[in-house]
């Protein structure tokens, strides 16, 4: 492994478009195992370390508890009842953690076999 790089690593980071986060993981954990092509591996790495940090950040999706008509009157957590609101009146989602809903549920609505 080239010293040099392992002792610039802000260098490094800013010319390779990487966190300072990454490269001093990298150095401090994983370069001296690379051998020669611990340039390659960094960039391999690098490219998991983004996605993994990206997934991360998301936020997570509230999930989908009910329905309630536009004018707050009237809730449910059937489906085919919401949507036979819709023909007549606005309807509007209901998600986990509303403060407006009398509806409680430990798990989302089922919809064509997927959790939403």
């Amino acid at each position: 492994m080239d010293t040099k790089a392992a002792f610039d690593r802000e260098a490094f980071a800013k010319e390779h478009g990487m966190t300072m986060e990454f490269v001093n993981w990298f150095f401090d954990k994983k370069a001296a195992g690379c051998g020669q092509v611990w340039f390659m591996m960094a960039a391999a790495m690098w490219e998991g370390w983004k996605e993994s940090r990206a997934a991360i950040e998301q936020p997570a999706q509230k999930l989908l508890i009910g329905w309630r008509m536009a004018d707050y009157t009237e809730e449910t957590t059937d489906p085919e009842k919401a949507k036979n609101w819709a023909m007549a009146v606005g309807v509007l989602p209901i998600f986990e953690g509303d403060v407006n809903t009398s509806l409680t549920t430990s798990h989302g609505i089922r919809i064509k076999g997927k959790t939403e």
